[in-house]
């Protein structure tokens, strides 16, 4: 009995192994990247383990963005298996870890339940996915980028002086410093959004 269950165990193992790579054939425009962070996700209650991972690449386009980080959640997934789901979000720059905006964003739900448990994820709709997959179309350029890192390693040297502000910073003294130190003027000192799209261009993931 014990003989069965390892050679069952083994199988399973070896069938996982065979579905990565499966998946790995189909991630023709994913590029190098790198890890710069991880830390643990927040699950209501005790039944599944989650982490997330940030990485940058060189990746410059929507099908680049999102296969690259679907190529980390698989590579991240073999080498930590003991998590149920894995995040990845493609970060613009590596000062921008835990940052918005970001480049693409990977769940991958290893036993098919999508977000079950996530603190703020909806329990309705997000409970059934294997991958969940968004990615920007085009990357920031020069100056959004170098504003992006700016505002957001310096909102601690200008914090709000106004009780129970929404923000923590005075946007205004924030302003200034970054227009002075890019040279620009304040009016072109706008904090970049990058909108993200589902990502459903290959078969796995639809």
């Amino acid at each position: 009995m014990i003989k069965y269950i390892k050679a069952l165990s083994l199988s399973i193992l070896f069938l996982t192994f065979l579905a990565c790579d499966k998946y790995e054939s189909y991630l023709i425009h994913a590029k190098s990247y790198e890890v710069v962070g991880e830390h643990m996700m927040n699950l209501d209650g005790n039944s599944r383990k989650a982490k997330m991972w940030f990485i940058t690449s060189d990746a410059n386009t929507y099908d680049e963005f999102a296969q690259t980080a679907i190529l980390a959640a698989i590579e991240l997934h073999k080498e930590y298996r003991k998590y149920d789901l894995i995040q990845v979000i493609l970060v613009p720059d590596k000062e921008m870890v835990a940052k918005s905006p970001y480049y693409a964003s990977a769940f991958y739900a290893v036993d098919k339940k999508g977000a079950k448990d996530v603190s703020g994820a909806d329990q309705i709709t997000l409970v059934s996915f294997t991958w969940l997959v968004r990615s920007a179309e085009k990357p920031l350029d020069e100056q959004e980028l170098e504003i992006a890192k700016l505002w957001f390693n310096h909102q601690a040297d200008f914090r709000s002086e106004i009780p129970f502000s929404s923000l923590s910073y005075n946007a205004e003294k924030l302003v200034s410093f970054i227009a002075d130190s890019l040279k620009l003027d304040e009016t072109e000192v706008i904090l970049p959004q990058i909108i993200l799209k589902d990502y459903k261009e290959l078969d796995f993931i639809k």
